[in-house]
């Protein structure tokens, strides 16, 4: 059917001809090819044999997953319709005042057989879908919505807290629980703050840049988090959270941390009553400030915060010495910085170090208007920032991953990067303020 001879033409023969359809790959221009290498085009125009109408579909798919075809099913359906007629449609709100995401408003606009293209690309080249995704982002109109990051459930949030609070008891000599917490970029919910107040902080303060945290979710998690408190649940593992960084030697409750004495004080019933009305926004003795978008230090008050953690937030940060600044000009003398940062490509590619391999122009259209997508800053950049920042460095831990992108295809910006930041997919570092003695 006037499939012209080449290897890439006879793969695409063998993964999307029907008697219904016509295919032709287009080899990419030196232009285009040397912007984005890990993309070529195939160009795919389907026609009923039946009706007069078509329906054109066009996708960048990379090269070396052709060969495996994981998009042949959903790139190659039964039957072609007549689409319907597109009819002006108002995105609806939801209740934050943000229109609904980017992947609902496709469905609303494109045919079956269009969304089974979307979804085949997806599966085929996570690059293409995420870099045609952030090119989206341009366009007049487009708004982030919170429902686009996935809820986590409270056991969650209690594992972060217990994860950031046992580690700094174990490393960090004479330290005792802190009575303010701080945290960058909370997420679905605040719960890693409430399980903080809940075993002994007394002021809460979270930053983010989008609100995505929602009122009723967070009451709804707090008291989740007072019934797991009150049971001395073990920390979950990677049995329930296979991505729950950093790994801990031993998942019980950590008694020698949270005693009996200072526990039971803590979850005592009026205690309890005047976090959850804090919460409620209602007159209590504790503090809870929700602060989105926050503007730096002076957000806050200086030397005012004991404990400030983040839980995969500072590998979004593009402005990290400014990001450092203020955690810095937050904490008291001798205050302690927690902090996990995954160094992995967040699913933008098929590896895991696969962003180290999308060159600087491919990388601006793929973040597209959303600059919080990820900074691509290397683990030894991020602790030298940290040190920059004045902080005494306690501990840092990395997390090797498996064997991702080689170095002959990162790209240009990133070929010198070390061989130990190359296999590290996440890193956990505590940091301390110097005390005003310098001690």
């Amino acid at each position: 059917e006037g499939i012209g001879t080449g290897t890439g033409n006879r793969l695409a023969r063998s993964a999307f001809a029907t008697p219904s359809c016509t295919h032709s790959v287009q080899e990419p221009r030196s232009g285009l090819h040397s912007l984005f290498p890990f993309l070529f085009t195939v160009d795919i125009t389907c026609s009923s044999t039946s009706r007069p109408s078509r329906t054109r579909l066009t996708a960048s798919i990379p090269l070396a997953p052709i060969h495996q075809n994981p998009c042949v099913e959903v790139l190659d359906p039964p039957r072609l319709e007549r689409p319907a007629p597109l009819r002006p449609r108002q995105a609806p709100a939801n209740r934050t005042g943000y229109h609904v995401p980017f992947v609902a408003r496709v469905k609303q606009i494109l045919t079956a057989p269009a969304r089974a293209a979307v979804r085949g690309l997806l599966a085929a080249s996570p690059e293409a879908f995420y870099l045609l995704r952030g090119a989206a982002s341009f366009l007049p109109g487009y708004q982030h919505s919170p429902s686009e990051m996935t809820p986590e459930p409270a056991t969650y949030f209690y594992g972060v807290w217990l994860r950031h609070l046992s580690l700094a008891a174990l490393r960090i000599e004479g330290f005792e629980h802190p009575r303010v917490v701080a945290e960058l970029g909370p997420g679905s919910a605040i719960g890693a703050g409430l399980a903080a107040l809940i075993t002994g902080a007394e002021a809460y303060y979270a930053f983010d840049v989008v609100p995505y945290a929602d009122p009723a979710r967070n009451l709804a998690i707090f008291e989740e988090l007072v019934g797991l408190f009150r049971a001395r649940a073990p920390i979950p593992g990677p049995a329930e959270f296979p991505d729950a960084r950093p790994p801990l030697s031993d998942y019980t409750f950590p008694h020698e941390v949270l005693g009996e004495a200072h526990l039971d004080a803590a979850l005592a019933p009026e205690r309890i009553e005047a976090i959850r009305a804090a919460l409620l926004g209602r007159a209590s003795t504790f503090q809870i400030r929700y602060v989105v978008p926050w503007h730096g230090a002076a957000e806050l008050e200086p030397e005012s915060v004991d404990f400030v953690y983040s839980q995969a937030v500072l590998e979004h940060v593009d402005d990290l010495p400014g990001a450092y600044a203020a955690l810095y000009a937050w904490l008291r003398p001798g205050g302690i910085g927690s902090h996990q940062i995954d160094h992995r490509s967040h699913d933008l590619t098929r590896h895991w170090n696969g962003h180290y391999g999308v060159p600087r122009v491919a990388w601006r259209v793929m973040r597209g208007r959303r600059p919080w997508l990820l900074n691509r800053v290397p683990p030894r950049a991020q602790i030298e920032a940290l040190q920059a920042a004045g902080f005494e460095i306690v501990a840092s831990d990395r997390m090797i991953g498996e064997p991702g992108l080689p170095r002959w295809r990162l790209a240009p910006s990133f070929r010198d990067l070390s061989e130990e930041d190359l296999v590290t997919d996440g890193l956990f570092v505590q940091v301390r303020k110097p005390s005003a003695s310098g001690s």
